[in-house]
């Protein structure tokens, strides 16, 4: 059997398992809330994934706070798998399985679907992914024992929590530990889980706001294939998998609007966490659509004529106020830390988006908003037909006093607010149009719950066949204008190619990086380096995609894929520094000048990238370096750190005994 079959099915064993890690934690206190609420199965599901993330948060929070090693959080995580797997024991044993519990299945095959697509596409394991990012941030816990990311990959001290990484980080690198294999193995199925995790809580949250199994299913699937292009290899990521815990949130919040009670509020601030702890940016969407939903039931407050409703709307928004306290309360230590991380930072600025410039539109008085549609939103159709969706949906909410339907508006219109209003897109734009954009791509879910919504929810009989013909008009029009990218998915060539996955899933599969460095020298590299976590000089992309491959500290990464902390100076620095080293010419005094600088333990080589003469150039010095793993391509070589640091000083003595240049006339 050849190394490249063993790691597809060392990978596919684990599918199931990851799964079983990632809910079983938060499933016993999970079980027993839905049986006292009557929640069906899939909510049930989608609060366990939220409360496990969460309690992995907590652990890793408190652990960083009070200075203890990753080995807290990972027995705090294992110990709640017997406890949550007691807890509905005793509860089965005492009550039954509740009714309940047989509701759902629709949801539970939907994301059972996506599982299965998610796994079968596997991650992206080709050019400039975020995947080699976030193993490599997940490495680096298990290397070196922090519970929190605060140098994903250079092998600093820093103490500061990285805004680009986040608990997620941290619950994959506990999983990975949980196993007893390589974070590699593991992130097919970390892909297949978030993505069913994702699917489940959507098709909950549109559960909760059309009523009924069939607009929430139909909407899902839309979702997926429209928004997303049925393209599942990043949803690994926590800019993928947080937007299910934000889901989940924000269906818990409409519960509080419903009925508001305190259990409620505990339910939101409990998953809330979960979705500031993995992610920023989803975390703004969260709280946006919470603030919207506050806006929202109080301006129907003050419409309503009748005290019962209007003291039961402000009621609702007070626990909504609430839950949102108590959800940012605990995170706002390492939260503010991520936060501050950002400043001066690439993703701040008008310009920090830049493959979408063109479609920031100037207005009178330096105002500025984004052209209707854009900023990956799905175009200025959907934008459109969406914000019609919503104004019917106000106006159901004023005639029949919805609380429900109320709360729907800011979740179908918080993306037109913040990118065509002129007084909240413009200073948004200008702090960091990166951020704004991506808010702007994960509120693409916005389309399909107006779907849902119109094809559940509406009931008055003047207004339903309109708002009936308008979700099936929308419906259509989102899958008609994803065709072409979703087609990309399949075909490499064909259909509309989109940024970032500019390969088909069957063509980056035939690019894998572990193919071109060769499953047997990855294999080989892992077992020389053990734990020790070397730093690594290397050029730029190839350092990128070892540190996701092998567990090493780099020198260089791409700018792009940079930790925030790190001075935009030093990120050139590094790069020019690697670059000069790898140039074919380059004295081997300045080679170990750049060596010893950067305290580099091992030198990777490829030759796709340098070229035969620098290869040539550095076999020629065996003495410096040690070739440890070669073949045709790659060469990983030790550096002799005494010898290095000799010629650099030797370097170093050369240049303060040169003669002075005369100054030019």
């Amino acid at each position: 059997m050849s190394l490249e079959t063993a790691t597809a099915l060392r990978e596919w064993f684990l599918v199931l398992p990851v799964l079983a890690l990632l809910f079983v934690p938060g499933l016993g206190p999970a079980w027993v809330f839905s049986r006292k609420s009557g929640l069906s199965l899939p909510w049930a599901l989608s609060l366990a994934f939220s409360w496990s993330v969460a309690w992995c948060s907590l652990l890793a929070m408190g652990a960083f706070l009070l200075h203890l090693q990753l080995d807290v959080v990972i027995w705090g995580f294992a110990l709640a798998v017997p406890v949550s797997l007691a807890l509905i024991w005793r509860d089965v044993r005492a009550n039954g399985v509740p009714s309940t519990m047989d509701r759902g299945l629709p949801g539970l095959a939907t994301a059972a679907v996506a599982w299965v697509v998610a796994a079968v596409q596997g991650p992206w394991w080709f050019g400039t992914s975020d995947n080699f990012f976030h193993i490599a941030a997940s490495r680096s816990l298990i290397a070196t024992g922090r519970p929190i990311v605060t140098d994903p990959f250079f092998g600093l001290e820093s103490r500061i929590p990285d805004s680009t990484a986040g608990m997620w980080n941290t619950v994959q690198a506990v999983i990975a530990r949980l196993v007893f294999m390589d974070i590699a193995f593991v992130y097919r199925a970390l892909t297949a889980a978030s993505a069913f995790a994702v699917a489940l809580a959507f098709w909950v949250l549109l559960r909760e706001i059309s009523g009924r199994d069939f607009p929430a299913t139909i909407a899902t699937v839309a979702y997926f294939v429209a928004a997303w292009y049925t393209d599942l290899r990043a949803f690994a990521y926590p800019n993928k998998v947080s937007i299910a815990l934000a889901f989940i949130t924000i269906a818990l919040t409409l519960r509080v609007v419903s009925d508001p009670r305190a259990k409620w509020v505990v339910a939101t601030a409990a998953a809330g966490l979960s979705t500031l702890a993995v992610h920023l940016a989803s975390g703004q969407i969260q709280l946006l659509c919470m603030a919207g939903i506050c806006v929202s039931v109080g301006a129907l407050s003050l419409v309503r004529k009748d005290a019962e409703e209007r003291r039961g709307a402000r009621r609702a928004v007070l626990l909504v106020i609430a839950s949102i306290g108590l959800m940012i309360l605990p995170a706002l230590p390492t939260l503010f830390a991520r936060v501050m991380a950002l400043k001066g930072s690439l993703v701040l600025g008008e310009d920090s988006f830049i493959w979408a410039a063109d479609q920031i539109k100037s207005g009178p008085f330096g105002m500025r908003f984004v052209e209707p549609g854009g900023f990956d939103f799905g175009g200025p159709l959907l934008f459109w037909l969406t914000l019609a969706l919503a104004v019917f949906a106000i106006v159901y909410a004023v005639r029949t006093g919805s609380r429900r339907a109320a709360a729907a508006v800011p979740l179908m219109c918080t993306a037109h607010v913040i990118t065509l209003f002129p007084l909240v897109s413009t200073p948004w734009l200008l702090a960091s149009s990166y951020m704004l954009a991506r808010m702007v791509e994960l509120f693409r879910f916005s389309p399909f719950l107006a779907i849902a919504f119109a094809l559940g929810t509406l009931e008055l009989d003047s207004m339903r066949r309109l708002a009936r013909v308008l979700g099936w008009v929308l419906l259509a029009a989102a899958l008609v204008v994803s065709l072409p990218y979703t087609l990309s998915t399949y075909v490499q060539g064909e259909g509309t190619v989109r940024r970032g996955a500019i390969w088909s899933v069957a063509e980056a599969r035939e690019r894998d990086m572990r193919k071109a460095y060769g499953y047997a020298e990855i294999a080989q590299m892992r077992r020389l380096l053990g734990n020790s976590y070397p730093t690594v000089a290397s050029d730029p992309d190839s350092a990128y995609h070892l540190m996701g491959l092998v567990p090493v500290a780099v020198v260089p990464s791409l700018p792009t894929h940079t930790p925030v902390f790190i001075d935009r100076g030093d990120v050139a620095a590094r790069t020019s520094d690697m670059n000069e080293f790898f140039e074919a010419g380059t004295s081997r005094a300045r080679r170990a000048e750049i060596l010893d600088h950067y305290d580099a333990d091992y030198v990777f080589f490829r030759r796709y990238i340098s070229g035969y003469q620098t290869r040539d150039e550095l076999l020629a010095d065996p003495e410096m370096y040690e070739v440890l793993v070669r073949n045709d391509d790659i060469m990983l070589m030790r550096v002799d750190k005494e010898l290095a640091r000799e010629r650099a000083k030797d370097l170093g003595s050369a240049s303060e005994n040169a003669p002075a240049q005369p100054e030019a006339p």
